[in-house]
């Protein structure tokens, strides 16, 4: 089953194809796909940002500015509720050979793009 699919239409055009490839590559597996994240606003990546650095979030979060998200470029998904098993790292592993950015588990729901972070923002 795939729940939030609709919302990678929140991603930039050439970030999408990808996106919609690794969803269905998921379900195809006969895993639940759960699409959490993708488009947040200043104030929804600001709110995000301040729960992690006072310890209220387990998963990192960018500063307002400097999210992937913001610019169409990321979305999060989690793989069967197995945030860090080995499904969540197998759907990892494929976008990593597509070109994707996945970090791996620190944040194993973020699935991006490389790119270079605007001034002031450090390593994202």
């Amino acid at each position: 089953m795939i729940t939030g699919r609709g919302r990678l239409k929140e991603l930039h055009p050439q970030v999408r194809p990808a996106a919609e490839w690794l969803v269905m590559l998921a379900a195809a597996q006969g895993w639940d796909v759960r699409v959490t994240s993708v488009y947040r606003s200043m104030r929804e990546q600001d709110m995000l940002y301040q729960d992690w650095i006072r310890g209220r979030r387990t998963l990192p979060a960018a500063k307002a500015g400097c999210s992937q998200h913001q610019y169409g470029l990321a979305f999060d998904m989690v793989i069967a509720e197995d945030m860090h098993g080995p499904l969540q790292r197998a759907i990892g592993g494929a976008w990593r050979q597509v070109g994707g950015w996945w970090i791996g588990q620190t944040d194993p729901v973020h699935y991006g793009v490389f790119w270079t972070a605007p001034s002031g923002c450090g390593k994202t």
